[in-house]
């Protein structure tokens, strides 16, 4: 059998297949360029190591991640609990309680938790003394008598 073939087809023909080729090489090239891009990033901090020595040095660092997020999470976990007991609600009323002295140096500070357990103390200033008190605070009530000044601060701290 013998196929007669023109030269223009033949130069047509292998025109075609060094295109494909070439089409082929350029985007092995544009792969193998991603994979460098890839492996400098992976290997970065390890030049002249095995991907092996790289892969094995990441392992170790997750590991200590892993480690450190444990130990993060246990202490939020100690936080959350120990939250609502925290003294965080702050409430304040400064007064004049006396009208012979000149502004409003007495006050009443409530310093509570979340369930408002803390404490209410007032300072009562007058010319010649202070005096300071103070009542437990239990669910936000005292078993002692309440001032308006002081039951104002404990509205404050509960709001805060």
């Amino acid at each position: 059998m013998n196929f007669p073939l023109d030269t223009g087809v033949a130069l047509a023909l292998l025109s075609a297949v060094s295109f494909v080729l070439l089409l082929l090489v350029l985007i092995l090239w544009w792969k193998l360029m991603r994979v460098k891009k890839w492996y400098e990033a992976l290997a970065e901090g390890n030049e002249g190591k095995s991907i092996g020595a790289v892969l094995d040095h990441h392992m170790k660092n997750m590991d200590e991640i892993k480690s450190r997020l444990k130990d993060a999470e246990s202490r939020i976990s100690r936080l959350e609990r120990e939250a609502p007991s925290l003294l965080k609600h702050v409430g304040i009323v400064r007064y004049n309680p006396f009208k012979e002295t000149g502004g409003d140096h007495s006050f009443s500070l409530v310093i509570a938790d979340d369930t408002g357990k803390g404490v209410v103390v007032s300072s009562l200033h007058s010319r010649d003394r202070t005096r300071i008190y103070a009542k437990k605070l239990i669910g936000w009530e005292s078993v002692r008598p309440l001032t308006e000044e002081e039951e104002q601060a404990i509205r404050d701290a509960r709001s805060s």
